[in-house]
């Protein structure tokens, strides 16, 4: 099995709010669950699809929207991203193989880029990821489940818990990546929304 993971919070320092910031007509985080959908679909994937958010208050309003619309969501830990990770697939009744992960704040992300990613998972690594190639907001990594669990979550340093693949990336790590090279051209570096500005110079990109 392969589940999707999609990290969103409502405390953006930048951008308070920002997953349920219209874009469109329909909040960031809806197009980044409608992509992840898109993709999934023509391979014939049984791929459950959750939103990670925290257990803050702040999430709440995101909670509830997500609720109306019968979205799966999961809430963790606030601060230690790879240990709310952990704890949204240990709390599934069935286990995965391999974890899909997402940022909820990236509503340009392409379908078929997920796809790219899904087309080549492969056992012998332990991190499938695009990040080297391809610019923010069309970024996405897959990581191999058992190889997630095994990490202990509270003994790493502080960034290495919020970012969750970065242990995978370290200057020292050893541990089996694959880096996918691009094979889609996009004409910006960024397609990731960070602040209100960002919010509009993407409203207008095809």
């Amino acid at each position: 099995m392969v589940r999707i993971f999609i990290q969103a919070r409502m405390s953006s320092s930048r951008f308070p709010g920002k997953v349920l910031a219209p874009f469109r007509g329909r909040p960031l985080v809806d197009h980044v669950h409608s992509a992840a959908s898109l993709a999934i679909a023509p391979r014939g994937y049984q791929v459950p699809i959750t939103i990670l958010l925290t257990e803050r208050l702040a999430d709440n309003p995101l909670a509830a929207y997500l609720y109306e619309l019968g979205i799966d969501c999961f809430r963790g830990d606030p601060i230690n991203v790879l240990k709310r990770f952990q704890a949204a697939e240990r709390a599934e009744t069935y286990p995965s193989s391999w974890i899909i992960r997402l940022c909820g704040d990236s509503p340009l992300l392409q379908p078929r880029v997920i796809q790219q990613v899904l087309d080549n998972l492969d056992p012998q690594f332990e991190l499938i990821s695009n990040v080297r190639a391809y610019p923010k907001g069309q970024r996405v990594e897959a990581i191999r489940t058992d190889a997630l669990l095994a990490v202990d979550a509270n003994q790493l340093w502080p960034e290495f818990q919020e970012h969750v693949t970065a242990r995978w990336h370290a200057p020292s790590a050893q541990w089996p990546v694959c880096h996918l090279p691009r094979i889609y051209n996009f004409e910006l570096d960024n397609y990731c929304i960070d602040t209100i500005e960002d919010l509009k110079r993407l409203e207008s990109v095809e």
